[in-house]
């Protein structure tokens, strides 16, 4: 009896018993991502995603409702196509960004320069 008294005292199991409590009713929505693109899912993704100023494939899998390793796919043909840049790779998270078209204008224009003046 005595021992039971002090598992009510002991701060430790008060706290457990409370974060228990919280996360008691705590239920995660489901997702329900597509596997596979569709017609208009796949034209919203040549459309829209080589405009975002950050691009990775956790926002493209939020955005259009695809799933992580259908995001990574894309990214990578958007890639090959040459509408995104890279910017930085690591082994958890990749980041691309948009390829603008003036930008790369502009780059070409200062490797030329320095060329010119070698």
């Amino acid at each position: 009896n005595y021992e039971k008294q002090n598992e009510k005292k002991n701060p430790e199991n008060h706290i457990v018993g409370f974060f228990m409590n919280l996360f008691a009713n705590y239920v995660r929505d489901t997702l329900n991502n597509l596997v596979l693109f569709g017609k208009a899912t796949y034209d919203k993704l040549l459309k829209e995603v080589p405009n975002y100023k950050l691009i990775t494939p956790t926002i493209v899998s939020e955005r259009l409702k695809v799933r992580g390793c259908l995001a990574r796919v894309a990214i990578q043909e958007l890639l090959s196509k040459g509408m995104i840049k890279l910017v930085s790779k690591h082994r958890a998270q990749v980041i691309y960004t948009r390829g603008t078209e003036e930008g790369e204008g502009a780059e070409k224009e200062e490797k030329e320069g320095k060329e010119e003046i070698r």
